[in-house]
């Protein structure tokens, strides 16, 4: 089943705006999905997405 990130003003991971989702070795910023505008931001072909905090 396909899986897209998007976003949402009212979920925030951290105060930083500064985290990285990895799937399949990509790293995808905040800024990537904002990209994107109204659409989602489709992740293919990964069987796990790992947040990282930085």
């Amino acid at each position: 089943m396909p899986y897209m990130l998007g976003y949402h003003p009212a979920f925030m991971l951290s105060n930083t705006s500064k985290d990285i989702l990895i799937a399949n070795d990509k790293k995808i910023t905040l800024k990537d999905v904002y990209k994107v505008g109204h659409n989602a931001f489709p992740v293919l072909n990964t069987e796990k997405i790992v947040l990282q905090n930085t």
